[in-house]
Formats: structure tokens, C-alpha cells, sequence
């Protein structure tokens, strides 16, 4: 049976692309989920107006919106960035990034706002022919949801343009209330003065290895690659009621769609997470195994042979490192006085 399951996966595999490229292009226009807006001072933009994924915890997906309120909120976008409240979270040749309370008609919610720079100025010929990096990272995020891939709600995109110029771009979206996946690792499996790390908690954290290497999977076979693939940029939502965890994918800049993700870069993302693994001291040998495991088992696999998938992630996961250090040392030889 086993071919006959193949078959059919290939049939619905091209059932869910024609699917989600129907949803994917709704983004773009103007219904009950999604609208755009224009300010006096220049900037358009496209915003949230209901969400249609209820995510666990959110509740900007619980609000339903209108454009009016959201011009409102936006409408002097440098006092955004200024007042009470503020929360300086990175201010980088790249981005600035902040974490304030936004109030959008009658709710109050929680955000980070992120303004892109440009670090360098002949990419500011390519941005008159494609889009922003924030309203890549807000059609991309919506693309996850519609994925069922958790990741922040994104809630607003406002650029400003003169003529094909672009001047200045803003992505606002929901805060996650979750601690990062090397955080919770570290927090169930460190061993504490006289105390072991309980069942549950080992429970907990195979748990959480076995959905990202699922999360991972599902990526890889909806054609999304992630360049900055690591445990900082993956949180865990723990519910409070006591549900199942869930694995929330942040930092979209390094979100990337493809015509067809080939193994290389597959095993790219792979490596970049089995390094950020390594870098994890509570996470051994059976941790990383079981994230890869996760990531090759399929319905009908049967028997998986993993070992030459394992070898070659340890030799790239080896090499990686070495450049991580070559680089490290040669930024520390850079400084030094």
C-alpha cells in the first residue's frame, strides 16, 4: 500500500497548493479579513481586519477592526516610536525595534513595531522593483496562518513612497507571550541543587523536539525556506489551561517562498537548527536525533533509515561551526586594541 499512499499524497499535495494560493491572494485585495488604507501624510498600507485563524493566545485575532480605526492608530507615524511605555527591543544598522501597548478603536493591544533601514544604499534601486521587506514579512506571516504554522499575527504594514522610491517602511504585529525554545529547554531540563529534572518536564521537552521537526517538515513542504533557521527565532506557547504546545516561527525577515525547495536547501534549514542545538547544553545526542526523526517520518514510512540523513547533518553541522569560530575570532582580532 505504500505506493498507493504515495499517490495519493502527490494528488493532495497539489490539491493544497491550488488551495492556498486561492487564500494567499486574498491578502492582496479587500473583504472582511484584510483592507487597505492611505494617509494624509503619504504613507498606504494594508492592515487586519478580522483574523480568521484563532490563534492560542492572541487576542488581536479575537478584535475585529476597520480601516478608519486603523488610520487612526497610525496616523502620525513618528509619535509611534516616541512616548510612555516604550520598550527599545534592537536599534541596529538594519532595524529598530520597539514593544508598546497600541490602541486600535477600543482595544488595546500589545505589539512590536519594526522600522527597516537600509544598511546599504544601492539596494535602494532594487526596492523600487519589489516589495518592502515588511510587506514581504505581512503576506508571508498570513501565508504560515493559512499553513497552520504559528508565528506572531501580523497586523499592519505602512510604507511611504515618492514615486518608485521608497522612503520608509513599518510592520506592527502581535506580541507573543511565550518563552524562546532554547529558554524552555533550559528551564525543564537544568538540573537544580538536589533536584532532578521531573517526568514531565522530559515528557515536555521530547514533546517540543518532536513538533519542531514537524513545524520544520510542514515548512520545508509548503516551498518556505527560513535563512536564519535557530532556537532564538522559535518560541513555546505553553497554554494556560494546560492544552498542547505550540510552536511559533518569529522573525519573518530571513522568510523566503520558492518554486521548489530542493534538498540542499532543505538540509541547510536542518543544519542551522542542529547547530543552534548544539549550542543548547541540556539538548544531547537523542534530543537532536528525535528532531530529525520527526522531520523524516511520514504516513506508511514505515522503517526509517536515518543514518545516512544523520552523518550528513553532523559533517555540515561540524563545518558550520568551524566557520562560526573562524568568524568569531576574526571579529575579536578586528577590536582588539
Amino acid at each position: 500500500l505504500r505506493g498507493w499512499q504515495y499517490f495519493i499524497e502527490k494528488l493532495v499535495n497539489a490539491h493544497a497548493r491550488r488551495q492556498y494560493g486561492q487564500r494567499d491572494r486574498r491578502m492582496i485585495g479587500t473583504n472582511r479579513y484584510f483592507g487597505s488604507i492611505r494617509c494624509d501624510n503619504g504613507y498606504t498600507g494594508r492592515v487586519v481586519l478580522a483574523s480568521k485563524r484563532k490563534l492560542a493566545g492572541s487576542t488581536a485575532a479575537q478584535e475585529v477592526f476597520t480601516p478608519d480605526q486603523w488610520r487612526a492608530a497610525v496616523a502620525d507615524v513618528q509619535s509611534l516610536f516616541e512616548g510612555e511605555g516604550i520598550v527599545v527591543v534592537k536599534d541596529s544598522p538594519s532595524s529598530l525595534v520597539i514593544r508598546r501597548k497600541l490602541k486600535v478603536g477600543a482595544a488595546e493591544i500589545d505589539v512590536y513595531i519594526k522600522r527597516s533601514r537600509r544598511k546599504k544604499r544601492w539596494k535602494a534601486l532594487l526596492d523600487c522593483f519589489r516589495q518592502s521587506r515588511p510587506m514581504k514579512a505581512f503576506l508571508l506571516g498570513h501565508a504560515l496562518l493559512t499553513r497552520r504554522i504559528a508565528t506572531a499575527l501580523p497586523l499592519a504594514v505602512i510604507e511611504r513612497r515618492v514615486g518608485p522610491w521608497l522612503v520608509d517602511s513599518i510592520l506592527i504585529t502581535e506580541t507573543v507571550e511565550a518563552a524562546t525554545l532554547r529558554e524552555s529547554l533550559v528551564s525543564w531540563l537544568t538540573n537544580k541543587p538536589g533536584l532532578q529534572p521531573s517526568v514531565h518536564a522530559r515528557q515536555a521537552s521530547q514533546e517540543v523536539l518532536w513538533r519542531l521537526g514537524r513545524m520544520v517538515q510542514r515548512l520545508h513542504d509548503n516551498d518556505l525556506a527560513h535563512r536564519d533557521l535557530k532556537a532564538q527565532n522559535i518560541m513555546v506557547y505553553s497554554p494556560p489551561a494546560g492544552g498542547p504546545l505550540e510552536m511559533v516561527l518569529i522573525d519573518l525577515d530571513g522568510l523566503s517562498r520558492r518554486r521548489k525547495l530542493s534538498t540542499r536547501r532543505r538540509f541547510q534549514g536542518l543544519m542551522r537548527l542542529n547547530v543552534s542545538l548544539l549550542n543548547c547544553q541540556v539538548v544531547n545526542h537523542a534530543g537532536r536525533l528525535r528532531m530529525l526523526l520527526a522531520y523524516l517520518r511520514r504516513p506508511a514510512s514505515g522503517r526509517i533509515d536515518f543514518k545516512p540523513y544523520w552523518r550528513m547533518l553532523e559533517k555540515w553541522s561540524s563545518r558550520k561551526l568551524r566557520q562560526q569560530i573562524r568568524s568569531r575570532r576574526k571579529r575579536q582580532k578586528a577590536t582588539r586594541i
